[in-house]
């Protein structure tokens, strides 16, 4: 059954959407502050530095690619790229929902946001591991790349939401402090990078991870607890990288 042009067509519509609106947030900007402005207001210990989000450039040109690929005549019939996109639509949604949150200061709001862009895109993992693995080249970049490193950055950012609205009202619960809160969040970002990395051979994921985690340790250097955590799991992304690769070399052989 051929695709509907408002599924391939809606995907085209909402990714530019998300690059005018993010324009617009900063050219304006929206709510009279940019990202960086209200990020810097609200800093918190786990907020990597600011060349950090130079990431979003890479993540968006394979957005892009992944949009004009599944809007190919070839993709018309193709139910995986119907199922990623109707979540791929939602992301893009979540994701202006989020803009707008974050520069008007809704911070609980912009949290509940960030986790439903997160979720669309778990959805959207989900989907193409069930898939198995990609069979052409053309799959592999254009289809499950670019949600490997969507998905990776969107957790890191997820985590930081979080810190930045415990920041901002000065909430810690269960007796931590937010020395250890940050601990605590990068251990559980490296329990589920660590899984990911293993379960999939995502060597994408881990690398964007390994990139959060450099991030973070060059912000805090003032913090060494939270320096060397994060440096720590830098580390172990590129070793289980490394691993991942050099096993699907010898098993390819």
């Amino acid at each position: 059954m051929e695709r509907r042009i408002t599924d391939w067509g809606g995907s085209i519509v909402a990714f530019l959407a998300v690059l005018l609106v993010n324009y617009l947030s900063n050219a304006i900007p929206i709510g009279g502050l940019t990202q960086k402005d209200i990020s810097d207001k609200y800093s918190s210990l786990f907020t990597p530095d600011a060349f950090t989000f130079a990431i979003w450039g890479v993540i968006y040109t394979f957005l892009a690619a992944f949009v004009i690929y599944q809007a190919l005549p070839a993709q018309r019939n193709n139910v995986l790229v119907a199922k990623v996109s109707q979540f791929f639509i939602i992301s893009c949604i979540a994701n202006i929902a989020w803009i707008f949150s974050w520069h008007y200061e809704l911070l609980p709001l912009s949290l509940l946001v960030m986790i439903g862009i997160l979720l669309s895109l778990i959805a959207i993992y989900r989907t193409l591991g069930a898939a198995g693995s990609p069979v052409t080249l053309g799959q592999r970049v254009f289809l499950y790349l670019p949600f490997s490193l969507y998905v990776a950055w969107i957790t890191v950012a997820t985590m930081a939401n979080i810190s930045i609205l415990q920041s901002a009202y000065d909430w810690n619960a269960i007796g931590l402090d937010a020395l250890n809160w940050t601990l605590l969040k990068l251990a559980v970002v490296a329990a589920v990078s660590v899984l990911v990395v293993l379960m999939r051979s995502d060597m994408a994921y881990g690398l964007v991870i390994a990139w959060a985690a450099f991030g973070i340790s060059s912000k805090q250097v003032d913090t060494p607890a939270v320096a060397g955590s994060a440096t720590v799991l830098m580390i172990t992304m590129i070793f289980l990288v490394t691993f991942v690769g050099v096993r699907s070399l010898l098993q390819r052989r």
